[in-house]
């Protein structure tokens, strides 16, 4: 039994880990839209790749990751004792990434909505991020 519930934890570490490092070749390639000189080893980096990303399209891109990471850790921990404001404070770190997705949309010829609307629904890692990544598409030039 024991040996049964070490290979299986071992197997889901595995995957975890898979997960994140697809997860952030994603990343990877969008920022390469934007920075061709980026590497991939610095988007392994945990907050730091959501920075790098955000970076691309706002100025203020350390205010809004670290807006962004501290709602959703405080709604965490808020989430037993203060049920509202944990979902207040849910709301504003989805509300902030999907004003970061629409943004890296919009920047590389999107429709800015379509896209912010379905990273509220969630969908960023599983199907926006993904789409971003992997078609040909590149930032737009708004002076032209």
């Amino acid at each position: 039994m024991e040996f049964f519930l070490a290979t299986f934890l071992m197997g889901l570490s595995v995957g975890f880990i898979l997960v994140y490092v697809f997860f952030c070749y994603v990343n990877y390639r969008i920022i390469r839209k934007f920075d061709p000189d980026m590497t991939f080893p610095q988007n392994l980096i945990p907050f730091w790749n959501t920075y790098l990303l955000a970076k691309q399209v706002t100025p203020h891109a350390a205010i809004v990751v670290i807006t962004v990471f501290l709602c959703g850790f405080f709604a965490g921990a808020f989430d037993h004792s203060m049920s509202s404001l944990a979902l207040l404070l849910r709301l504003a770190s989805l509300s902030l990434w999907a004003w970061v997705i629409g943004l890296v949309a919009q920047t590389l010829g999107k429709n800015f909505w379509l896209y912010a609307i379905l990273a509220l629904f969630s969908l960023p890692l599983l199907i926006i991020m993904p789409l971003i990544a992997f078609d040909d598409s590149r930032p737009v030039n708004k002076s032209a």
